[in-house]
């Protein structure tokens, strides 16, 4: 009696690990884990191939830690649906903040293009680099305000929850800053590095100008 009770529990652990497979193995999800050792800053290196191209590797801070925590907690709970899945859904939104984009980049500039990866893109034709987080999540808190209800003044604020899950919101969204590639030809834009922290993002962004400026003065373009 007692196996064929705890067979719904095996079930639902079986699911649970088949999508957590699923998620780190055939998405940016893999990312979080790929990453869990990287320091909390990012960096980057420059240096010049034979063709005398400059090489720009990119190596992307590791998400909050906190994420983790919460998430295993929340698993752990899992037994008291009430309790577990606030931590759970906390961990998972802190893990999944700016990690579609946290990977080591390459990015090569030569005397005519930019390229990452497979894309390469002319020199001429880039318009802007670009600087912002990569994510829309709104983490800043709002003021709190008085108000006159039921004969008395009440002070309205957010729930410590979401106090909570906001603060550690802006700390992974700090870690989660991108570099991306605007040309004239394409109306959006292509994120060429991520993973990044604001002075690691700025450093490399006005690098990468000035190499883009002084190759392109060089060339005529």
């Amino acid at each position: 009696m007692g196996a064929f009770a705890l067979f719904p529990l095996a079930v639902l652990l079986f699911g649970i690990g088949a999508v957590i497979w699923f998620a780190v193995k055939r998405t940016w999800w893999g990312n979080v884990f790929a990453t869990r050792g990287n320091p909390d800053t990012a960096s980057f290196t420059r240096s010049l191939a034979t063709d005398g191209a400059a090489v720009y590797q990119t190596t992307p801070a590791r998400t909050s830690k906190v994420g983790f925590v919460l998430a295993i907690i929340g698993l752990l709970l899992m037994f008291i649906p009430i309790i577990g899945i606030i931590p759970l859904l906390i961990g998972v939104v802190v893990l999944s903040i700016g990690s579609r984009h946290r990977a080591p980049a390459t990015i090569t500039v030569s005397e005519t293009s930019l390229g990452t990866g497979a894309n390469r893109w002319n020199l001429a034709d880039i318009t802007a680099l670009n600087i912002r987080t990569d994510s829309d999540l709104n983490t800043s808190d709002p003021t709190p305000y008085a108000r006159w209800e039921n004969g008395q003044w009440t002070i309205n604020s957010q729930s410590t929850t979401v106090m909570f899950s906001k603060a550690f919101n802006r700390r992974a969204v700090e870690r989660s800053y991108v570099i991306s590639l605007k040309t004239r030809q394409e109306s959006g834009e292509t994120v060429l590095a991520g993973g990044l922290t604001p002075a690691t993002a700025e450093a490399l962004c006005n690098d990468l100008l000035e190499e883009i400026s002084r190759r392109g003065a060089a060339t005529g373009a």
